[in-house]
């Protein structure tokens, strides 16, 4: 189940992988790393909050021994912040219904904490005065919870229904990671670039309301009215034709012939041969 779950939230590793080692930097200082831990508490307090009162999860999982989050906030604490309660929280976050949502929710979960020994060695060397509680490997290994996890998702996996739900849990749970890190760092764009709120601030008013127009024309296109194309006399022909039924034979008489007569049964010249005259009567 673990490999499948590697495979089908494949798309996902890349910007989850990015928004965990984003402290990873040259200019890495103790203000981004506070930013970092915040941003990271507001996640996956609400998390391992919902975990814990999910219904039987715990007699798949070691819960007691799983959770991080009393490292985080001793490490938020030495950074001087007193009450982490304080901190903003995301707010997609929601009680699981079941144990596979769950268990989706904490491959994300231990995925991110798979990259803590990277991070702690960056630390080490990048800043080395600072707390570390949370990055550092001590009563269980990184491997030990993800063979238990491994074994959990095995077990509740077999059933195929159970399995997709799983799977859909996994991809919740990184669309949400990445959009609290993307919405928690607004400062975070490439270096010389605008935030689309001042292009649009300092765009003119007369390509501001463009710009408007064109939006709305894009999702809720306004069909243009059809005209009559002039074309050559035996196309207008099949395009009126087409109009009604009735009109069908006389159009296609039209495209293979020339010359014109004006019938009883319509009302508009059309093109027959002469030999075709009985048609039309």
């Amino acid at each position: 189940m673990v490999s499948r779950l590697d495979r089908e939230t494949e798309p996902y590793h890349h910007a989850a992988d990015s928004d965990r080692m984003s402290i990873m930097t040259p200019g890495s200082s103790p203000a981004s790393y506070l930013s970092f831990l915040s941003r990271i508490y507001g996640f996956e307090g609400p998390v391992e909050a919902a975990l814990a009162m999910t219904p039987r999860l715990d007699t798949m999982l070691d819960l007691r021994g799983r959770t991080r989050i009393r490292l985080l906030r001793a490490d938020l604490f030495a950074l001087g912040i007193v009450d982490a309660a304080t901190l903003p929280r995301c707010p997609s976050v929601f009680p699981f219904r079941h144990a596979a949502a769950a268990l989706g929710w904490t491959y994300a979960i231990e995925r991110n904490r798979r990259l803590h020994g990277i991070i702690e060695r960056h630390l080490d060397d990048a800043l080395p005065d600072q707390p570390r509680g949370y990055f550092a490997v001590r009563d269980r290994s990184a491997g030990e919870r993800w063979r238990e996890l491994g074994d959990a998702l095995d077990r509740i996996g077999r059933v195929p229904a159970i399995g997709d739900q799983i799977v859909l849990a996994a991809r919740s749970a990184f669309r949400c990671q990445h959009s609290w890190y993307q919405l928690s760092i607004p400062q975070r764009r490439a270096n010389g670039s605008q935030h689309a709120g001042d292009r649009a601030r300092r765009r003119p008013r007369h390509r501001r309301a463009v710009c408007r127009r064109a939006q709305r024309s894009q999702v809720h296109p306004q069909p243009r009215p059809r005209r009559s194309p002039r074309m050559p006399h035996g196309r207008r022909v099949v395009h009126m034709a087409a109009r009604c039924p009735a009109r069908v034979r006389y159009a296609r008489v039209a495209r293979s012939h020339g010359s014109t007569l004006s019938t009883r049964s319509t009302n508009c010249a059309l093109p027959i041969t002469r030999g075709s005259r009985s048609l039309a009567r």
